[in-house]
């Protein structure tokens, strides 16, 4: 992004909100008001082209195949896991995160929602619905992690054992359907702009990552191999599989 420099940009963060709400309004009803970097971002866009941010990007989505372009070409790697071996991964950091203070984390970020009463539905907020009714808004959240533990902190003492297996048990079913959703991202929209882009511009390699003794002959070696020196064969590309 070009560098600019205007007045405007030194102004409180209320000021410049208002200013995106004028020159792109569009783009300020899906910033919170408090994001003073994306709202920068995105005054920054307007100043230096002359054009609210909300046009920009919907011609570089008609242009780019889905606002994606690249100025250079570009290398992908896409460490693959079998799937009953990945769950098995998933479960464990899960179990890692509970071990590292998921849970507390969780409950201090409720006090803070219920002590401030300032809730949106982006930052650290959204991480930690549903809440109760009072805090509806939070309620939309789709983050993995800490939503699970809410019942938790609402249980009665003797339920509290109880609540906090269900929503460890809950948090990864979470995280699996979460991983889910990314790799089906993965299939039916990179792998299919990979393809129309040419794998000579974005080539994908697939690398199998699920015995971690083989990492380097299998996931090390090879991403070297393909970034310093000739593309690897096609048999490890997906998008020619």
């Amino acid at each position: 992004m070009e560098e600019v420099d205007h007045p405007i940009l030194s102004a409180p963060t209320n000021e410049l909100f208002e200013f995106l709400k004028d020159v792109d309004p569009e783009q300020a009803s899906r910033i919170h008001p408090s994001d003073r970097r994306k709202i920068e971002t995105r005054v920054k866009l307007y100043l230096s082209s002359g054009r609210p941010a909300t046009e920009l990007f919907k011609e570089q989505k008609e242009e780019g195949g889905g606002g994606l372009q690249t100025r250079w070409d570009t290398l992908i790697f896409w460490v693959w896991s079998a799937r009953d071996v990945l769950n098995e991964r998933l479960d464990s950091r899960v179990d890692k995160m509970i071990v590292q203070g998921a849970e507390q984390e969780c409950r201090d970020l409720y006090d803070i929602a219920q002590r401030t009463g300032s809730y949106t539905d982006n930052g650290i907020f959204q991480t930690i619905g549903p809440l109760p009714p009072s805090l509806s808004k939070i309620y939309r959240s789709n983050v993995v992690g800490y939503p699970e533990f809410v019942p938790v902190i609402e249980a009665h003492e003797n339920d509290v054992d109880k609540a906090r297996q269900q929503a460890i048990e809950a948090m990864k079913v979470s995280t699996r359907q979460y991983v889910k959703t990314q790799l089906k991202w993965i299939k039916s929209k990179l792998l299919p702009l990979a393809h129309n882009l040419g794998t000579k511009h974005m080539p994908i390699y697939i690398l199998d990552a699920t015995d971690p003794t083989q990492w380097s002959t299998k996931v090390l070696r090879p991403a070297l191999t393909a970034a310093t020196g000739p593309p690897l064969p096609n048999t490890h590309n997906p998008v020619q599989r």
